[in-house]
């Protein structure tokens, strides 16, 4: 499904190919692939409507009723999605709280929290393709300037409006810390800020 916007990160899904849950969600966390968002979100729109048939804008627009619903249903009261990437769109937004919100919900489910933890993966798709997809996340890549002792998660965003963000998490000594950074105005100000505010954490 080609609807994410041009330049938007990718893991570089082509019509054809075919792949199993988990491997949709690695596609989605780890390279931060913008097509693997719109395939779930036509997918499950489609489920939803009860409709294998729905036109892909419908069905994108089920899902984040859908999505809404469920942010709703954690507490989140300051976001509306209507787009299931995050790129920049009038009218989708969220607040720090929120997505701390998400994340606790996120770690809380042992299979979400095992991929967004993976450094990277290399598989093979049920189509045949083999594929390598590496965590944008750089706290938790091994030897690297930014790599974090404990870091397990989560996810990274960019847009121009938004800045460099991140929702980072980590555990030392039996403690859970997780950080929202948003707006940073360089890659590189967004480790250092999310490092810093995990150190801060487990002082």
């Amino acid at each position: 499904v080609h609807m994410a916007a041009a330049g938007s990160s990718r893991a570089w899904l082509t019509e054809g190919t075919q792949l199993n849950r988990t491997q949709l969600v690695q596609a989605l966390m780890l390279p931060s692939g913008n097509d693997a968002a719109y395939v779930a979100a036509v997918h499950v729109g489609r489920i939803l409507a009860e409709d294998p048939t729905l036109d892909r804008y419908a069905a994108v627009s089920k899902f984040c009723d859908a999505m809404n619903q469920k942010a709703t249903a954690l507490g989140c009261t300051g976001s509306k999605f209507v787009n299931p990437d995050g790129y920049h769109e009038n009218g989708h937004y969220t607040t720090a709280a929120d997505m701390l919100k998400i994340a606790l919900a996120t770690i809380e489910n042992a299979q979400l929290r095992q991929i967004v933890s993976t450094p990277r993966v290399q598989t093979n798709l049920i189509s045949g393709q083999r594929v390598d997809w590496t965590n944008s996340n750089r706290l938790l890549q091994p030897d690297n300037a930014y790599t974090y002792e404990g870091a397990f998660g989560l996810k990274t965003g960019t847009t121009d409006e938004a800045g460099y963000c991140l929702a980072a998490c980590a555990t030392r000594d039996g403690r859970t810390s997780i950080a929202i950074v948003m707006g940073a105005d360089s890659e590189n100000g967004r480790w250092d800020d999310t490092r810093g505010l995990l150190d801060i954490s487990f002082q």
